[in-house]
């Protein structure tokens, strides 16, 4: 406290009280602690040369002794008053940011709303809000046909807030690329290490290079919404649409990532379908098996390894391990347990591995379509799209298995 107001005291000295924040000039302050550096350093240069010498009087020497000791504390002081204004000013750069992208968000938000009311009304769509959501100047209606081809880019924040509220879809890659292929390689390095005289062959390593294509799955999923959401504000209608679109579509990846009945054209989609071919690691309990899945890792994929699990396994695993005692609750789960959990409802079956291997591509924009009802006076307003999700590299993951009756034991009765 003591140090804090003698740097108020010199800011306030030095920039006028009252007026401290307006007025700091830091390129001017660090030019003076600069000077004043220099100026110390001579002062101790003189005080050594008089100790060397054994010449200079006591009070020379203490005049010395007081000018290091002041000019010391004054560049601490200046030097603390110069980070103290550059932190404030970089916080205001990162408030007035937030601000913005605040006021970018909410903007977004009342524009699709807007966009919502023009299509359910079928009245044309304002100019401001094209602007606002970059839609092209050939968008004049939302009545031609009852439709509207999003733009790229909002296409993509759309897909990113979908993504970004979940903490598994969080982990795993995402991208939105028309047509998109991906290299992958896969193999081993040569188990013969042993090293080779010149003019012997060396054995190569084994590596097997492909390409994975991504397909395009249709997607189309419709909110009802009854007329009277008209009379609120357009922020409020676009709250209500766009929530109930972002779970749907959610529910909808998590559920084809996990699913152990892939339906027709998308096996390829699920980490449980027999064509993936993830490797399955079994223990007599789900830790056992976690950790001998983990340790089944090639070494490279462990350091980034999660393990994606039920709510209700994670419980009971903390539960067991816990023995009555609190503290392994208040611990994070890598540092109670060494791995890094992922909650995930619909991971009935734990998967450990590398999640980024994952990978959830968007072929085309979103597409904005409406479908009245009159006699029910409610309109659906339907989002569609196309996608393809992949597993790109199956050695980078592990499913967990538990043997026999323990498997009921350990998830609380959990299939």
């Amino acid at each position: 406290m003591k140090n804090y107001k003698s740097r108020m005291r010199y800011a306030a000295m030095a920039f006028g009280r009252g007026r401290v924040m307006a007025a700091f000039d830091i390129g001017k302050a660090r030019t003076d602690c600069q000077a004043l550096y220099a100026s110390v350093r001579a002062a101790r240069e003189r005080l050594a040369e008089h100790a060397q010498n054994g010449t200079g009087t006591q009070e020379e020497l203490q005049a010395l002794r007081d000018e290091i000791a002041q000019g010391t504390q004054r560049y601490d002081d200046m030097m603390a008053a110069i980070r103290m204004n550059e932190q404030q000013m970089a916080d205001g750069v990162a408030a007035q940011f937030n601000r913005q992208m605040e006021r970018r968000e909410q903007g977004r938000r009342a524009a699709m709303g807007a966009l919502y009311r023009s299509l359910m009304t079928a009245m044309p769509v304002d100019a401001d809000v094209r602007a606002e959501l970059s839609l092209p100047t050939t968008v004049t209606t939302g009545t031609a046909d009852g439709r509207v081809l999003l733009p790229r880019t909002l296409s993509t924040e759309i897909i990113d807030d979908i993504v970004g509220e979940d903490d598994f879809l969080r982990e795993i890659s995402v991208t939105h690329v028309a047509g998109l292929e991906l290299p992958t390689a896969t193999g081993t390095d040569s188990a013969d290490s042993a090293h080779k005289a010149d003019g012997e062959k060396a054995a190569m390593a084994k590596i097997k290079a492909g390409t994975v294509a991504f397909g395009r799955i249709p997607y189309a999923k419709g909110v009802t919404v009854p007329s009277s959401l008209l009379d609120g504000t357009n922020t409020a209608i676009s709250a209500y649409i766009d929530q109930k679109h972002y779970d749907f579509k959610r529910d909808h990846l998590l559920s084809h990532i996990f699913a152990t009945s892939p339906e027709a054209g998308c096996e390829h989609m699920s980490v449980l379908g027999s064509n993936v071919g993830l490797a399955t690691v079994t223990g007599a309990t789900e830790l056992d098996a976690i950790l001998a899945a983990l340790a089944a890792l090639p070494a490279r994929v462990r350091r980034v390894a999660k393990v994606a699990m039920t709510p209700a396994k994670w419980y009971a695993l903390v539960r067991t391990l816990a023995n009555g005692a609190t503290t392994l609750f208040t611990k994070p789960d890598e540092a109670a347990l060494g791995f890094k959990v992922v909650l995930c409802d619909y991971a009935t079956t734990t998967l450990v591995g590398d999640l980024k291997t994952i990978h959830l591509n968007y072929d085309a924009p979103i597409q904005i379509e409406r479908e009245r009802h009159a006699l029910e006076r409610t309109t659906d307003i339907v989002l569609s799209t196309y996608y393809d999700i992949r597993v790109l590299q199956k050695d980078r993951l592990r499913l967990v298995s538990v043997a026999g009756a323990a498997a009921a034991n350990e998830d609380g009765g959990e299939a």
